[in-house]
């Protein structure tokens, strides 16, 4: 095994999920089919060429009762990001339910958002590393 490809997402409309996860959080688009009765939606974080999210529409009741809570408590989604801060402020703006402001950590700053079901995503930037001292 190399690598994570592909996570699922329940939801319960695929255009609505796309346009969240596209012009609210700036994912891409990556594929978007017919799959007989189905689509095959799956989305990317900008910069991200390995790991997709696939949107999948919630059919039967056991998948219903999970849409928006996937993971219970804990963030279903892990983001990276280059600038908290500046992110925070474009979310906001998008209207993204942001769970108070981005918050420096010993592992870097973190933002907590929701996506329109009540996933939690957690976005972070990493530290920057402490400069050496000469020896």
């Amino acid at each position: 095994m190399n690598h994570i490809s592909l996570v699922t997402v329940l939801v319960k409309d695929h255009d609505r999920a796309i346009a969240f996860y596209r012009d609210q959080l700036g994912f891409t688009v990556a594929e978007d089919l017919p799959f007989g009765k189905q689509r095959w939606v799956t989305l990317r974080a900008a910069g991200d060429s390995t790991v997709s999210i696939s949107l999948n529409v919630a059919e039967v009741d056991e998948d219903q009762k999970l849409v928006g809570r996937q993971d219970g408590s804990a963030p279903l989604l892990r983001l990276s990001t280059d600038d908290c801060m500046a992110d925070y402020r474009r979310l906001k703006s998008a209207s993204v339910k942001c769970h108070g402001k981005p918050k420096v950590e010993p592992y870097g700053t973190g933002l907590l958002v929701e996506d329109l079901y009540g996933n939690k995503i957690y976005i972070n930037q990493e530290p920057e590393c402490a400069p050496r001292r000469a020896e």
